[in-house]
Parts: C-alpha cells; sequence; structure tokens
C-alpha cells in the first residue's frame, strides 16, 4: 500500500466511523491489537478494536450528528498525519455530564501508523477544552 491508499484508507476511515458511525468496518481498518492513545480520553490508551469501538459509540452516543473534515493529510512511510475538524450535537450524557443540545466544532490533529495495510495506531491531539466550552458545559 502506497502512501497515497494510506490517506485514502484514513479518509475513509473519518467518514466511515466517525462521520456515519460504522463502527463495524473497525475489524477492516484497524489491526486486531490496534492502540488509540488520546489525552483527552478516560484512561488515555485505548486498547484493541472492541474498547476502540465502544470509544467511538459513546463519543458519537453525547455527540450527534457528527460530521469529520479533513483539512490536509501529509504521508510517509508507513504515518500519515491528518488535520481534521468535527461538528456536532451534544445530544447524551458524556462521563455524567448531561447533553445541553448546543452545537459545536472542535479541531485537532491525528498521526496514523500503518502495521501493513492497516492503522496499528493513532496518536490523537485535539480541542476538547474549546468543544465543551462551546456546548456550554464550561462556563467561560
Amino acid at each position: 500500500m502506497n502512501t497515497e491508499e494510506k490517506k485514502q484508507l484514513v479518509r475513509r476511515y473519518y467518514d466511515e466511523v466517525w462521520s456515519r458511525g460504522n463502527v463495524a468496518l473497525i475489524d477492516e481498518l484497524m489491526t486486531k491489537d490496534y492502540v488509540n492513545d488520546d489525552p483527552a480520553t478516560p484512561g488515555r490508551r485505548i486498547q484493541g478494536r472492541e474498547a476502540f469501538k465502544h470509544l467511538v459509540t459513546t463519543l458519537r452516543g453525547a455527540f450527534q450528528e457528527m460530521k469529520m473534515t479533513i483539512k490536509a493529510q501529509h504521508a510517509e512511510g508507513d504515518v500519515v498525519v491528518t488535520e481534521w475538524s468535527a461538528h456536532a450535537f451534544h445530544r447524551g450524557t458524556l462521563n455524567g455530564i448531561p447533553p445541553t443540545g448546543k452545537e459545536g466544532t472542535t479541531t485537532g490533529v491525528t498521526i496514523s501508523t500503518f502495521a501493513g495495510n492497516q492503522i496499528a495506531e493513532d496518536r490523537a491531539i485535539w480541542d476538547l477544552f474549546g468543544l465543551l466550552r462551546q456546548v456550554g458545559v464550561i462556563p467561560i
């Protein structure tokens, strides 16, 4: 798989898994021992497909009508760096935080590392604080 194909696979992942909620696709796109490393996630490191499916389902349940947009991608070897934005409505409970019904947009960068034709690890940094402020959870 060349770097353009890897970038396309990552775009497919954002569109189908995050924007459309197709968590079954995780079995195809991620390695069995996939790791998601994200300081904004409770526990920080999520390991394995099933744990990641749970995370996606939880976040999409709290932030509904999610739409992910790829702003830029860069790839070299087995690494794809993706700059993205996400827009959603806070309509579900998240870690004890009741829904506000408000909409918000956040931005982030994810570094995806491949093993063969699948994503083996994602390291993400995104503006959770800004999103929580927009939806009224953090009063500023």
